[in-house]
Parts: structure tokens; sequence; C-alpha cells
């Protein structure tokens, strides 16, 4: 595996040139029926993408289960980095 992993060809992917993930996003992509996926090397990262997706500006709120794992264990990042206040609520179902 790490010899693969040394002899990959490889590229910025901040510039969309590197074209191990760029083949990792279109197979997905094929996948799932899509023109192409988008990689996230974190929950985290796609957590907070999916967040901004839908609070596009600072002060937006978010409804979340108040036991739910983005209120329980993301440790704010939506408040810090775009500002999106998290309004929890029980819906009973335990998220």
């Amino acid at each position: 595996m790490r010899e693969l992993i040394a002899a990959a060809v490889v590229g910025d992917d901040v510039y969309e040139d590197d074209p191990t993930v760029k083949a990792l996003e279109n197979e997905v992509g094929s996948l799932l029926n899509m023109e192409s996926a988008l990689y996230f090397p974190t929950g985290t990262m796609s957590n907070l993408a999916a967040v901004f997706s839908w609070c596009d500006r600072r002060g937006a709120e978010m409804i979340v289960g108040n036991r739910s794992h983005l209120f329980m264990d993301e440790q704010g990042g939506a408040a810090q980095y775009r500002g999106v206040s998290a309004m929890p609520q029980t819906f009973g179902n335990g998220t």
C-alpha cells in the first residue's frame, strides 16, 4: 500500500489539478448517478459544508436535535466559522 501511495500521481486539489482526487470524485459521482462528488477529508468538514450550504449568512440559525451529533460533538464550529447559531429542539427520537 505504501508503494502505491508513493507512486500515486498527485497535484494540488485546491487548484483542482490532483488527478487522484478527481478520479475518486468522478467514480463516486458515477456510483451515485451524479456528475461528480465532492471529497471531504473529515466528517467535520462535510458537516460544516452542509450547514453553510443552508445557512448562507452570519446570524443565521439552524434547528438541531438537542442530542444530535452536530449539537453535542462538533465544538460549535458553525458558530465559530460562520456565526450560525444552533437552536436545539427535543424531537423524541434521540437526535
